[in-house]
């Protein structure tokens, strides 16, 4: 097992280049697959649709970085691919009504898991057909140090404290939509795109060179035909120097689409990263009700995180029993009607309450991954209805788990447009709802499920109590 503190000692950090990004004239466009994605970012907005009229305000407003929720991770393959080639046609239309260019990031989940290589390839394919200049390269970096991602000697790797567990070999890689067994990301390009792209032909930049933006120039100019580059980073300031060899590729003419986690979105922007929130900065208009937490998530950390939970003082706990999702319709209604009932009673009594699916996952063994993933859809919707029907406005809402928090927000909250206010913690974005939302100006807070260490939950409730 590989050491973070060993490793940080044999790759120093090195000193920032101190080149600011340029005064570029257009917008930086986030795609992201999952709320979790603005992990990262504060002061920037987040629309739940792409509607024409979405993309027009994404270009015309004042915020030069824009996040559109697409939560794809939660779609098929076919949706997914239409939905990328809408997206990018309507990109392009607005931006050319409104005469601005922009910069697309795909971002993310940074344990490797979404629809990759199939929604870049959409983007490029798209937007190329609608007059884009054609793609140099595509730059892939999943690092994200909130959540203990690190890519060093070419492999990726999930740190648990100090331990650095190899991504091919986490929990994550096991997901029985989105696996993978790679955890060298030339080798994880190659598994992904089914051979087409050989990890010979993956062009990759080295910790050595993310050291020096020149080399890293020099690398990026070399790129052409959507070559493929995997970046290797260890600290944030790596990824300050490959976007300052980035402007410059981009600024000599070369052209770029990303996949990346969230800290490549500060990096690229310039927008720096903020003190976590305070529980006043969170909550507003004195709200004496009790707040919530939804947890759909049933990786290994949400279960302990959870349990660790349970410590808490009056903490109610509603068991949402997901088995009733393969059963008839009007059971599964039924559940929601109740899990909603009681969250609403505990909530008015000003109590806490975390509404969960049971630990134990239910399959539905057919072999096939989209079967997987659509009862696992079904499940996060049947949690977001019951949000949906609170009688009462909570303190707070939390939503554990990346297809769960977009649900939450969409079906439960009706959130069409939102506030990135900060963190909650590491990796823990905090959204202020827009007014057209069932609880206006109530703070959301979005907890991944592949986040934080088992005393997470324990602690953001002992903050906001």
């Amino acid at each position: 097992m590989r050491l973070l503190s060993k490793t940080m000692e044999q790759y120093p950090e090195p000193k920032p280049a101190g080149t600011k990004p340029p005064s570029f004239p257009g917008k930086i466009i986030v795609l992201d697959d999952d709320p979790t994605g603005t992990q990262t970012m504060h002061g920037a907005p987040v629309y739940m649709d792409w509607f024409p009229g979405t993309c027009e305000h994404a270009f015309t407003g004042n915020s030069r970085v824009v996040f559109i929720l697409t939560n794809s991770r939660s779609f098929s393959a076919e949706k997914t691919q239409n939905v990328h080639k809408d997206i990018a046609k309507r990109l392009m239309s607005a931006s050319s009504d409104a005469k601005v260019p922009f910069l697309l990031i795909s971002r993310s989940d940074s344990t490797l898991r979404g629809h990759w290589p199939l929604e870049t390839a959409t983007l490029k394919e798209t937007l190329e057909a609608e007059g884009h200049p054609s793609f140099d390269g595509e730059i892939i970096c999943p690092f994200f140090p909130g959540g203990g991602r690190y890519t060093v000697e070419g492999m990726h790797y999930v740190a648990y404290g100090d331990n650095m567990a190899l991504a091919g070999e986490t929990e994550f890689a096991r997901d029985k939509t989105f696996g993978y067994s790679s955890s060298r990301l030339t080798h994880w390009v190659e598994e992904k795109t089914m051979g087409r792209v050989p990890a010979h032909e993956v062009a990759e930049i080295s910790l050595e060179m993310m050291c020096d933006p020149k080399a890293i120039y020099t690398k990026l100019m070399s790129l052409t035909g959507f070559e493929k580059v995997v970046v290797n980073a260890l600290y944030q300031s790596h990824l300050d120097n490959l976007c300052t060899a980035l402007w410059e590729a981009m600024a000599a003419g070369k052209t770029f689409l990303f996949r990346t986690a969230a800290p490549f979105i500060n990096a690229l922007s310039g927008v720096n990263f903020r003190p976590f929130l305070e529980a006043d900065e969170i909550i507003r208009n004195g709200n004496q009700n009790g707040g919530l937490i939804v947890a759909g998530s049933h990786t290994h950390k949400t279960t302990e995180q959870l349990a660790n939970l349970a410590n808490f003082p009056g903490v109610t706990f509603v068991n949402f029993d997901q088995r009733t999702a393969l059963a008839s319709d009007e059971n599964f209604e039924a559940e929601i009607l109740q899990a909603s009932r009681i969250c609403t009673i505990a909530l008015k009594a000003r109590k806490n309450v975390v509404l969960s699916t049971s630990r134990q996952r239910v399959d539905v063994e057919t072999g096939n991954p989209e079967d997987e993933l659509k009862l696992a859809v079904k499940i996060s919707r049947g949690l977001a209805k019951a949000v949906s029907m609170l009688e009462v406005m909570p303190r707070f809402v939390m939503a554990k788990g990346g297809i769960t928090s977009s649900d939450v927000a969409i079906e439960g909250l009706k959130i069409r447009r939102a506030e990135i206010i900060g963190q909650a913690a590491a990796g823990v974005p905090v959204w202020r709802l827009g007014e057209e939302s069932r609880f206006p100006g109530m703070g959301y807070i979005i907890l991944p499920g592949n986040v934080g260490d088992d005393m997470l939950l324990y602690n953001l409730f002992e903050r906001l109590a």
